[in-house]
C-alpha cells in the first residue's frame, strides 16, 4: 500500500554497502544480504549475522547479487573476480565463470538460463555473457557486435527461450 510505507532499521553485520538482499518467503526473518566482499544470513530478523562467505576466496567486491526466481535456493553474485553461485541459499560458493562481472540475472521462465554483463569503465569493455546450462558454459557478445557502445548498465527482460537487452549508454542513449 504506497499509503501506509513503513521503515525498519536493522542490524547489519558490517558498514559496507549493502549490494543485494533476499527474503525467505516461508520465513521473514530469515534474509540474506551482500555486503562489502561478503555474504551474510540471519535466522533472527537481523539481531545476530553469520558470515556464509565459503568459496568466495579472491573476491574484492561484490557487485550484483541475484536470487534465482525459479530456485531460491540458487544465489548469484557478481564479483570483480566473476561470478559465483550457491545452491544451498548461499551457505557454500562455487566460481562458475571467471572474469569481472558488474550484473548477473536469471530467467524467470528457464530454469539455468543467466545473463550477465560488464560495464565500460577505464578497466573493461562492455560485453553481454549468456549461458543456458547453469553456467557450465558461457558465450560471449562482444562489445564490437554491440556497435563499441560506452556502457553503464543493463537490464534484461526474459520470455521462454529469448531474452531482451536494455543497455544504458553514456554515448547511444538507451539501446
Amino acid at each position: 500500500d504506497p499509503d501506509n510505507v513503513q521503515t525498519y532499521s536493522l542490524n547489519i553485520p558490517e558498514q559496507s554497502m549493502i549490494t543485494g538482499i533476499a527474503v525467505d518467503q516461508s520465513n521473514s526473518d530469515h534474509l540474506i544480504i551482500a555486503s562489502g566482499t561478503n555474504i551474510y544470513q540471519t535466522y533472527d530478523g537481523a539481531n545476530s549475522w553469520e558470515s556464509t562467505s565459503a568459496g568466495l576466496s579472491g573476491v574484492s567486491m561484490i557487485l550484483s547479487f541475484e536470487q534465482n526466481p525459479l530456485n531460491p535456493e540458487q544465489l548469484t553474485i557478481g564479483t570483480d573476480a566473476g561470478i559465483f553461485k550457491s545452491i544451498d541459499g548461499g551457505n557454500n560458493w562455487n566460481q562458475i565463470f571467471n572474469s569481472l562481472v558488474h550484473h548477473v540475472q536469471h530467467s524467470n521462465h528457464v530454469d539455468g538460463h543467466l545473463m550477465a554483463s560488464v560495464r565500460t569503465t577505464d578497466m573493461s569493455n562492455f560485453a553481454i555473457y549468456y549461458t543456458t546450462d547453469h553456467g557450465d558454459t558461457w558465450e560471449t557478445i562482444s562489445n564490437k557486435d554491440l556497435y563499441s557502445v560506452n556502457a553503464f548498465h543493463t537490464y534484461f527482460e526474459f520470455q521462454e527461450e529469448i531474452a531482451m537487452a536494455y543497455i544504458n549508454t553514456t554515448d547511444l542513449g538507451l539501446l
